[in-house]
């Protein structure tokens, strides 16, 4: 991992590597500090395009997607190809995006402007306006933005008037995301709602009522959508998932 000075400057990534064939993959994670660009890369020898693999998984999600917590025994460490989605895609031998920021949530989650419908259409949200448009259809879409609503939802008392928690606040936001998805990439590519990884079982609501609403409307209305329960894991940082509960998810 290389740390990043404030202000800018050329880093060096690797060196005195031996005659070959390597793969190098840059991971920008700044995001829990301040944002960090990468204007350019620069390097000697040859650049061979990587052929696509048959399988391409576009990731949604919070903190849990974005690998928040998974090092807490080693300190500070926010290492996100420990996060599941990236284990996931290796896993798979697919290719995948991941649009992920600690604390984003359905309808309200950490700020009132944390939501998915803020940062999802955009390329990089702190960098411009240029929305995102893929090149490429992806073959799963998997949203994992539950865990912040629950504890929202919960911790404001639930369902009372003039609360972002109320039904139609919520059911409104879920349906944006469910036609979001769908407009960006066709109806008919399968969406995976994902629950459980750092569940408590006091902070269900939003759980309960998304997987509800899949069930009775938007299954029923041609949307191909499942949901699973990943196995919780509360073991790192501030109870998220850790490295190893990242692993069995």
């Amino acid at each position: 991992n290389i740390a990043f000075s404030k202000g800018s400057g050329d880093y060096k990534i690797a060196e005195g590597l031996s005659e070959g064939f390597h793969i190098i993959r840059l991971v920008n994670e700044g995001g829990y500090t301040k944002p960090c660009a990468i204007d350019s890369v620069t390097f000697s020898g040859s650049m061979i395009k990587m052929a696509e693999n048959d399988f391409y998984i576009e990731f949604v999600g919070d903190s849990i997607s974005a690998g928040y917590g998974l090092g807490a025994t080693a300190g500070e460490v926010h290492d996100a190809t420990l996060a599941y989605p990236y284990l996931t895609a290796e896993k798979l031998g697919a290719d995948y995006t991941i649009c992920a920021r600690s604390g984003l949530g359905v309808a309200y989650s950490a700020g009132a402007s944390n939501i998915f419908e803020n940062y999802y259409p955009y390329q990089s949200v702190e960098r411009g306006t240029a929305a995102y448009a893929p090149t490429r259809t992806p073959d799963l879409v998997v949203i994992n933005l539950h865990t912040n609503d629950n504890y929202q939802w919960y911790s404001k008392g639930g369902n009372v008037e003039g609360d972002y928690y109320n039904f139609a606040t919520f059911d409104a936001k879920l349906d944006n995301i469910v036609k979001t998805v769908a407009k960006t990439h066709g109806k008919d590519v399968p969406m995976l709602f994902v629950f459980g990884c750092m569940a408590n079982d006091k902070y269900t609501l939003a759980t309960d009522r998304s997987i509800e609403l899949i069930e009775t409307k938007y299954v029923p209305e041609g949307y191909h959508i499942k949901t699973v329960t990943l196995p919780t894991s509360r073991d790192g940082k501030e109870a998220h998932p850790s490295a190893s509960g990242a692993k069995k998810q």
